[in-house]
């Protein structure tokens, strides 16, 4: 769900919106639901929370913060562009660092090209 207007993007493998950059990636056998935003723009930061419906509810709020955004809109198809083939992530912050179970955290990840996605 994304907070700020409430919306429910996905429930089990279905997509709720009409916004195409959204989906869900559940691998079989597997207890992960990842939800991928692809071609993330500014504006797509925010609240976004994960939901399960048992008894009591179990929910997790992550904050997305999209800080930088490349507009090619203006670019003529014959400008070529050029990026480093070999792409880089860095998380920010301490090389290590302790926290009690069950405790909200907040990783910040630097990449050096401009990428389509970005699946953590």
């Amino acid at each position: 769900m994304r907070k700020r207007d409430l919306h429910i993007l996905t429930t089990n493998i279905y997509t709720y919106t009409g916004d195409q950059r959204f989906s869900v990636i559940h691998p079989s056998n597997s207890d992960d639901w990842d939800l991928k935003i692809d071609y993330a723009q500014a504006r797509d930061s925010g609240i976004y929370e994960c939901q399960v419906n048992t008894e009591p509810k179990i929910n997790l709020a992550i904050i997305l913060e999209i800080t930088a955004e490349i507009d090619l809109r203006g670019r003529k198809n014959s400008e070529k562009m050029f990026y480093d083939s070999k792409a880089r992530a860095k998380i920010l912050g301490s090389t290590e660092i302790h926290v009690k179970r069950d405790s909200t955290i907040a990783l910040a990840c630097s990449v050096n090209i401009h990428a389509s996605s970005v699946l953590w």
